[in-house]
């Protein structure tokens, strides 16, 4: 596979097509050099190698907002039980 990384979506989409392909063919090496036999691990090391597989930052407090709703939904089900 190119070393470079495909900077448009088509060329990043042709990227994973190669890489799918060199999985197919049993190509495909994982890091440690092993062959790639599982195709989520393949479709893994397809899109880290294209950027694609980047997550986005969370929001600032979205941690918190997200804590205080799950905590909120605990205690109804709690009411609700018992």
């Amino acid at each position: 596979m190119p070393d470079s990384k495909a900077k448009t979506k088509a060329g990043k989409q042709r990227f994973v097509k190669k890489a799918m392909g060199e999985f197919k063919e049993g190509e495909m090496k994982s890091g440690s050099g092993q062959t790639v036999t599982n195709p989520k691990q393949a479709i893994a090391i397809a899109l880290n190698q294209t950027g694609q597989a980047k997550r986005r930052k969370a929001r600032a407090g979205s941690s918190r907002i997200s804590s205080e709703i799950s905590r909120r939904v605990d205690a109804g089900q709690q009411r609700a039980r018992g």
